[in-house]
């Protein structure tokens, strides 16, 4: 845990401002699995500053006036409360305890995955129809296609990003030859980083409030940017008079859940019409597959094989001649394909 306690004066230039906010960035860039909580005594220039490396002021403790002088911006939740002053009260600036509860929580599944949604799909359904489908029934791999997923916010912007590769190379720099001009460039590049971060923080806060009513899920995946650092998975699950604090036991407590809401189906209703059908009867043509593919929704999640809608949606031109041929063969011999 890093811990700061800064004074900035009434009437201070917006450069003061934007100097801390790009150094205490700079803290939290170096020391990425550290935890920032930064007491202060000045004005709202920082809420913005503060917003956009994750951090909330949590102090609600009013002075003697009615108002708030000293903030808490920290990146984890605290309990500021009223505390007994060791040396003479200030009407202006009260004493004030900070609890700070550390609980780590279950640590989800970190493994590499493919960010579908930025995939070169033109490239991909040029690979798959290029493929001799005759002669070999499986797919070609995907790694020079598709981008791993990205480090950064969900905010962050190309020009940022590559504006933070910039920073970091200078830094690297300076770090080697520590003279005046290397810091000056470095310095240079990390206040443009900080003012185009807040820019771009505001720009896609904008667009996900515009978005609630049409698009949730934009909110949600804001949301889950920016707890990302904790993970999704909470520490403890709770349901009715029972709880669980493990992994096998949290997703336990969903099976009595769901068969709470889902009612069972009704397999004895007479109206149905019951009719037998052979499995190898049927047939798959190229052009139902194409169609089903097509209407497919491109923002559901994926299914066991890791593929999500988005990627059989837009590689289907390419994907429609195999996957007619292996529907057609799980009709004819009555099985699934076991992969």
């Amino acid at each position: 845990m890093i811990i700061g306690c800064i004074y900035i004066p009434p009437q201070s230039t917006l450069e003061i401002f934007e100097c801390h906010i790009a150094t205490v960035s700079f803290i939290m860039d170096k020391y990425q699995n550290s935890n920032v909580m930064n007491s202060f005594d000045c004005e709202k220039q920082l809420y913005d500053g503060f917003a956009s490396l994750n951090c909330t002021q949590q102090n609600h403790i009013q002075n003697a006036w009615n108002s708030i002088l000293d903030l808490c911006f920290s990146d984890i939740a605290s309990s500021p409360e009223h505390a007994v002053a060791l040396v003479p009260k200030d009407k202006y600036h009260p004493a004030i305890d900070i609890l700070l509860n550390f609980r780590p929580g279950l640590t989800p599944d970190n493994s590499s995955s493919y960010v579908f949604k930025k995939a070169n799909y033109a490239a991909l359904n040029t690979s798959l129809l290029r493929t001799n489908w005759i002669d070999l029934y499986k797919l070609e791999t995907i790694d020079i296609h598709v981008r791993k997923p990205s480090n950064y916010p969900s905010w962050f912007s190309h020009d940022l990003i590559h504006k933070v590769k910039q920073k970091k190379s200078a830094h690297l720099i300076y770090k080697i030859r520590k003279t005046k001009p290397n810091y000056l460039r470095f310095s240079r590049l990390r206040l443009e980083c900080k003012k185009l971060s807040i820019e771009c923080y505001k720009s896609y806060v904008d667009k996900v409030e515009d978005k609630l009513q049409s698009e949730i899920k934009a909110f949600w995946n804001f949301i889950k940017d920016k707890n990302r650092c904790t993970g999704d998975i909470p520490s403890s699950v709770a349901w009715n008079d029972r709880s669980a604090d493990t992994g096998p036991g949290i997703s336990n407590l969903f099976a009595p859940f769901f068969h709470s809401i889902y009612a069972p189906s009704n397999s004895g209703d007479k109206g149905v019409a019951t009719q037998r059908t052979h499995l190898d009867a049927l047939t798959v043509t190229y052009d139902a597959v194409l169609k089903e593919l097509l209407a497919l929704d491109p923002s559901k999640g994926a299914g066991p094989d890791g593929l999500p809608n988005i990627f059989i949606k837009n590689c289907a031109v390419g994907l429609c001649e195999p996957l007619t041929h292996i529907f057609g063969e799980s009709l004819h011999h009555g099985t699934f394909p076991t992969y």
